[in-house]
C-alpha cells in the first residue's frame, strides 16, 4: 500500500514539473522563458571578456557568444563583425503570440541601435535612436554603457498571431564599426551601415505550457483506482 501510495505522489510531482516554466529576473523584471542556445549564426561574431578598467580581449569563440547571450543580468556585449553578421537563438521553453508583449529583446549602449528580427520566417526591422528604452540598469563592466530594452508583439509580425515558435533570428550587422572611434577597426568599410546593435539577452513572457500525456494520466488514475480496491479488500 505504501509503495502504491508513493508512486502516486510521485505521479503528482511529475505532472506539476510538465507544467513548470524556466522563469529568470532581468533588469527587476520575470520572464517566463528566455533565450539560452545558439542555434546558428551568419557572418562573424565578437565579444569583450575584459571589464570597465581593462578592455579586451576580444573573443569571437561560440563558447564565449554562448555565455553572453544567455548572461541573464543582461549587461553583455556581443555585436557582429560583418555587415551581414545575424545570430539565430533557442529559447529554454517555446513562446506563444499571448496577450500583450511576448518577448523584449535587450541591447547594451545608447548610441542608437539597428537591428532586423526574424520569427517563424516574418521579419521586422527596428530602429532605437539614442538613449530611448533605457531600463535604468547599466552593463556591469561598462557603468556608462545603459541597458536598453525593446518589448516585441508577435501579432506585429505578418502571419504570427496565435502561433508559437522556439527561436528567434536577429540581425544586428557591423556592431563594432558603430562602437567608440578610438575602439573602430581601421577596415569598417560601413560606420552607419543598416544593422548596428550590440545584443544580449531575449527574454519571454508567453510561453507554451507542455501539458502532461494522456498515457500519464491515465497510468495514474488506475494506480489511484488500484489503491481504493486494495483499501476496500483491507
Amino acid at each position: 500500500m505504501k509503495k502504491l501510495l508513493t508512486i502516486c505522489l510521485g505521479l503528482g510531482l511529475f505532472s506539476q514539473q510538465a507544467f513548470a516554466v524556466t522563469t529568470e529576473t532581468v533588469t527587476g523584471e520575470n520572464f517566463a522563458g528566455y533565450a539560452n542556445s545558439v542555434l546558428a549564426t551568419t557572418g562573424g561574431f565578437m565579444t569583450d571578456l575584459g571589464n570597465s578598467t581593462s578592455p579586451g580581449p576580444w573573443s569571437s569563440s561560440l563558447s564565449d557568444i554562448y555565455g553572453r547571450v544567455t548572461d541573464t543580468s543582461a549587461g553583455s556585449n556581443i555585436l557582429g563583425t560583418q555587415n551581414n553578421s545575424a545570430i539565430t537563438l533557442g529559447f529554454s521553453t517555446p513562446v506563444v503570440d499571448g496577450s500583450g508583449n511576448d518577448l523584449k529583446l535587450f541591447f547594451v549602449g545608447n548610441n542608437g541601435h539597428k537591428f532586423d528580427v526574424t520569427i517563424g520566417g516574418a521579419s521586422m526591422s527596428y530602429t532605437l535612436g539614442a538613449g530611448t528604452n533605457t531600463t535604468g540598469f547599466f552593463d556591469p563592466a561598462f557603468s556608462t554603457d545603459p541597458i536598453i530594452a525593446l518589448a516585441i508583439n508577435l501579432s506585429d509580425f505578418t502571419g504570427l498571431a496565435g502561433s508559437s515558435f522556439d527561436r528567434i533570428s536577429v540581425a544586428i550587422g557591423d556592431g563594432y564599426c558603430d562602437g567608440p572611434i578610438g575602439m573602430r577597426p581601421t577596415t569598417c568599410p560601413d560606420i552607419t551601415g543598416p544593422r548596428s546593435a550590440v545584443l544580449s539577452f531575449v527574454g519571454t513572457y508567453n510561453v507554451a505550457v507542455v501539458p502532461v500525456p494522456a498515457a500519464v494520466w491515465l497510468f495514474g488514475s488506475g494506480l489511484l483506482g488500484l489503491v481504493g480496491f486494495m483499501r476496500k479488500r483491507a
